[in-house]
């Protein structure tokens, strides 16, 4: 704390009980601020059992008695009151959210430090013919090769590559606008839950995986999307759901309308690469979409 840190301590249930009972006492003292208690809990005792063994690291009467001394450990950890925060790690980037939210409400100046190490997507929806891709390109220039340093430039935005079966149009290129594939392996890709959503679009798949995302992340930019609307309902029913995790930070969304039906109607056939059957089609999308 002398070097203006936050101090994390990793105790065991007994060592809490035992700060907590000295700041109860009127004998004795704590030289420190008291400490906020964080509890971690497991999903289950099957699960956390499963855990243990999985790390072959301890003998298995070590086993028992770790189970042992948990169980009374989790009926205090959540028992209220003990605990100023208790979280269950089900999963370790969801309970890594949990744990950054609770750190930034205690800590606020915190959270400029938690947006930039671990910034939250974009998602840019609309109407095919909208002009989404126009826009995100506009962004990416106005935001990227940012002087920084001398001799140093900063990408603040990078943009999520999709997977898609549909063939690429005249000047696409594999890898920077799609990463065309087949039905079949997309199918594989959906089966091992590597989308964080998947549509089938104007009879073709689309999907977003999560290494694209991810890809862009880790290089501490902020990821845009550029999916329908029928992606974006796919992951806010993920976010929702308490049977199915969503592997990134929450998205912002934002929706591009267009003027009017008869405008992006006019911009469709305009750009020259559908059937007639393709635009009446996606013009007939287009109005549920701009309705939700």
């Amino acid at each position: 704390t002398a070097s203006e840190r936050i101090c994390i301590l990793d105790i065991d249930v007994q060592g809490v009980k035992n700060i907590k009972k000295k700041i109860a006492s009127t004998n004795q003292q704590l030289k420190i601020p008291s400490p906020y208690f964080i509890f971690v809990a497991p999903p289950s005792m099957e699960i956390l059992e499963q855990r243990l063994r999985d790390r072959k690291t301890e003998s298995e009467a070590d086993i028992l008695k770790r189970l042992s001394n948990a169980a009374e450990e989790v009926e205090y950890g959540t028992k209220g009151g003990n605990f100023d925060a208790v979280i269950i790690n089900d999963d370790l980037e969801r309970a890594f959210e949990s744990l950054s939210a609770v750190l930034v409400g205690w800590y606020p100046h915190l959270s400029s430090v938690s947006n930039e190490l671990h910034p939250h997507p974009i998602v840019v929806a609309g109407p095919s013919g909208v002009g989404k891709g126009t826009l995100i390109n506009k962004i990416l220039e106005k935001y990227n090769s940012i002087p920084i340093q001398k001799d140093q430039t900063k990408d603040y935005f990078g943009f999520s590559v999709s997977h898609t079966t549909r063939q690429p149009r005249p000047g696409e290129v594999d890898g920077t606008h799609y990463h065309y594939t087949t039905m079949d392996h997309m199918k594989e890709m959906v089966k091992h839950d590597e989308f964080v959503e998947y549509a089938e679009v104007h009879g073709n798949m689309y999907g977003t995986s999560y290494d694209a995302i991810q890809s862009v992340t880790a290089s501490e930019r902020i990821c845009i999307l550029d999916i329908d609307v029928q992606g974006v309902k796919n992951i806010k029913k993920k976010i929702a759901s308490t049977n199915q995790q969503l592997k990134i930070p929450s998205p912002y969304f934002i929706f591009v309308a267009p003027p009017s039906m008869e405008i992006l109607e006019q911009r469709l056939r305009d750009r020259k690469t559908e059937s007639e059957a393709d635009i009446l089609k996606r013009l007939s999308n287009a109005a549920e979409e701009v309705e939700y």
